[in-house]
């Protein structure tokens, strides 16, 4: 009988667009499309999607991602896994499914379709795989039936899978066809797909659930039959083994992992992301003030460290190449967008010279021409002008806020870019000072 290796519930959540994890994963399956084709870390992407599930919610999308990944990694058994969880969400609460647009979903499960089907054709498959052929054709039949009943004028092309595994089961089951006929014992079971449906109150009333959930456990496969063999060598082996095992987990992983979430966790940023992960009221003070004491240039000055770090130790290597110039010239543009500009200084000047003529004309009891001072006006509004101080976009920012009228797309984009030029700006002040020995490396 199945054991299950983890078991947790997880809830059907709307749009993970803001959720750092979706984020994570949309940048991770992006490398796809890049022209170099830099490596993908299914591993991640599995910790990702779970991350996902536990502390928001299941998706149509993420769902997607999440057997994508558990194919790679698990070959056959991780797709069925993947795919039963599908057909579950799917099927059991498929009205309250993001995305909820019907062409984004069509476009998700083509995608899905194709991305899967490269895969698995790359398998190969033997007479011990057909519960789990049986397994996945039938959850991708449900996916299927449901929608069958949608209204979509064009269906995801879910049918090839489900094809590719019906002439699967069908090869495997001749190739055993004249075989010894296996005892009752061992004959193929499907473990059930459990759906979570709305109780008979809601169903009579009509209401929908806000928060609905989806149970899913994820299976082991199962033991395989041994020969006996005797007490003391099996002693024997079980005391190597658990030794080596032990050995292994705490030089291999336990220690290197321990070394790196310390080194994560002894930065700011870390610190902050581990307390959101797990919030604790006894640290909630310490890493506020971890906060007011980074620097706002902090993320670029580790950025510049992560440059000199993959130049050292991949030199030739294109994605590095690719990846340090995209960055160069995304600093290069924030740069232009606060050049050194002595606008307020000259108005200030202009200003403070009028002011003193004034003065001095007034103590010799002289006079201006109207036309000296519209000139000394016009110099100081050109000047003036020349520039739109930050401060004066947060205003606006701010009285827009005030008029409670929509929020200019534009302004945001202006703010954004102006605060980055700024701070890119400020880090290259910083760093020349640094190299001059004018001010200690302090953050």
């Amino acid at each position: 009988m199945n054991t299950p290796k983890e078991k947790f519930v997880i809830k059907i959540a709307g749009s993970p667009l803001d959720i750092p994890e979706f984020i994570a994963l949309k940048a991770e399956f992006n490398k796809l499309n890049h022209p170099s084709q830099p490596e993908i870390s299914w591993t991640l992407i599995e910790s990702l999607s779970l991350t996902l599930f536990k502390t928001h919610g299941i998706d149509l999308q993420s769902g997607v991602y999440y057997t994508l990944a558990r194919l790679h990694l698990n070959g056959l058994n991780g797709f069925t896994e993947g795919c039963e969880l599908l057909a579950n969400i799917v099927v059991s609460q498929w009205d309250n499914l993001w995305p909820t647009q019907p062409n984004h979903r069509c476009d998700v499960l083509n995608w899905f379709n194709t991305k899967a089907g490269v895969l698995l054709r790359q398998l190969t498959f033997s007479p011990t795989d057909l519960r789990l052929i049986y397994r996945s054709e039938r959850a991708l039949q449900l996916i299927i039936d449901q929608l069958a009943h949608t209204d979509w004028p064009k269906l995801p092309k879910l049918e090839n899978l489900l094809w590719f595994f019906q002439n699967a089961a069908k090869t495997l089951e001749q190739s055993t066809k004249n075989s010894t006929q296996k005892s009752s014992n061992n004959a193929v079971k499907i473990p059930p797909i459990v759906y979570i449906s709305a109780s008979d109150e809601l169903k009579e009333n009509n209401i929908s659930k806000p928060n609905p959930i989806a149970e899913v456990v994820l299976y082991d496969d199962p033991p395989i039959e041994k020969k006996p063999m005797s007490a003391k060598k099996g002693f024997f082996i079980g005391l190597l083994s658990s030794s080596a095992i032990f050995i292994a987990i705490g030089v291999a992983i336990y220690l290197p992992m321990q070394k790196e979430l310390s080194a994560i966790t002894a930065q700011p940023e870390g610190a902050i992301t581990q307390w959101l992960y797990q919030p604790n009221i006894s640290s909630y003070a310490n890493n506020l003030i971890l906060m007011e004491k980074q620097s706002p240039i902090f993320a670029l000055r580790k950025s510049d460290h992560m440059l000199e770090v993959a130049k050292k130790l991949w030199p030739n290597n294109a994605d590095q190449s690719y990846a340090t110039r995209q960055w160069q010239n995304i600093l290069t543009t924030r740069l232009e967008n606060a050049p050194i500009d002595s606008s307020w200084s000259d108005t200030n000047k202009l200003i403070q010279q009028l002011s003193d003529r004034i003065v001095q004309q007034e103590r010799n009891r002289g006079s201006f021409t109207l036309s000296y001072l519209k000139t000394a006006i016009y110099e100081i509004q050109k000047s003036h002008n020349k520039t739109v101080p930050i401060e004066n976009k947060l205003y606006e920012f701010s009285q827009e806020i005030s008029k409670e009228q929509s929020i200019s797309p534009a302004l945001i984009n202006n703010l954004d870019a102006d605060i980055n030029g700024l701070l890119a700006r400020y880090y290259l002040l910083q760093k020349e000072a640094e190299e001059l020995g004018l001010k200690p490396y302090s953050y």
